[in-house]
């Protein structure tokens, strides 16, 4: 009995101390926190887009690594078209789009999202072990599918879908990135678009993914339907390593008006079934896509 007496006391004893050393340990996590004077440490660059720049960076609370991303100019349509990209990103709370944390406003304007691993799609298909993996490759445009699903359920259209834009980090995972072309729609205003991006009827995408209604420029067309164009084009390039219409070619946005494109040119044997999804997906209606 008496041992019993001496183990529950030392037990209390022992508890009662690190519950001590615990608050302690917490007091001063408060303390170095309410003590730091900026709260991200600017480590390195990692890339640029046409719009912006993107830091590797710390924040200094969570501990956390991640991305920082400033506008590449400081005039203020710049700086709205990043916190356009912010804003719209960071609404969209799904596992296969890039989670935005943070925007600042104050002393300089920049917006802190996930720090990507892995590589691009465009990157990754160069190399043979992937481009031959064709049911992981069908998986990822499977979460690409899913990722832009949401977003139409929200009423946002991505409008640059493309190899560049889906990455895959180290362990599978896939996320649609750079959203800084987003714009909102909606069904009961007839599919009016409003987006930044469509200001002074400026045509923003990439040949062989942007559709004929985004090269018109015609306010109240472009719609989910214009990424569904998108999807057909990255569906192509993972079957066949080809874009659907060549840039090189003369006159390519025209040709994109008339659809006019090269599909499925090398001949390869590849499942009707998937052929048949390129093709709708990319039809020059959109209401046949």
């Amino acid at each position: 009995m008496k041992e019993q007496e001496d183990l529950g006391a030392k037990l209390g004893d022992f508890y009662r101390t690190y519950k001590s050393a615990d608050s302690s340990k917490n007091l001063s996590l408060k303390t170095e926190i309410e003590a730091l004077s900026q709260r991200y440490e600017i480590l390195e660059p990692i890339g640029e887009g046409g719009l912006k720049s993107v830091w590797a960076a710390r924040d200094l609370k969570t501990g956390r690594d991640l991305a920082l991303a400033y506008p590449k100019e400081k005039n203020d349509e710049s700086v709205e078209m990043l916190l356009h990209e912010a804003r719209v990103t960071a609404a969209l709370n799904h596992p296969n789009i890039i989670p935005v944390y943070d925007i600042e406003c104050e002393a300089d304007v920049f917006f802190t999202m996930k720090k990507l691993g892995g590589g691009n799609l465009y990157d990754l298909l160069k190399r043979k072990d992937f481009r031959n993996d064709s049911w992981f490759l069908l998986q990822v445009f499977s979460r690409v599918c899913d990722a832009l699903a949401f977003s139409h359920s929200k009423g946002v259209i991505h409008l640059d879908v493309k190899p560049d834009n889906i990455q895959v980090d180290d362990y599978g995972t896939v996320l649609l990135i750079d959203w800084g072309l987003a714009a909102s729609f909606s069904t009961e205003e007839g599919r009016h678009v409003r987006s930044i991006a469509d200001q002074d009827d400026l045509i923003c995408g990439t040949i062989g993914y942007i559709s004929p209604e985004q090269v018109n420029c015609q306010e109240g067309i472009v719609d989910e339907r214009s990424d569904i164009y998108a999807l057909g084009g990255l569906l192509h390039y993972i079957l066949t390593g080809e874009i659907a219409l060549d840039s090189q070619l003369s006159a390519p946005f025209e040709r994109v008006k008339k659809g006019e494109l090269n599909l499925f040119v090398k001949g390869l044997e590849l499942p009707e079934g998937l052929r048949a999804i390129t093709k709708k997906a990319m039809e020059l209606d959109a209401g046949k896509r």
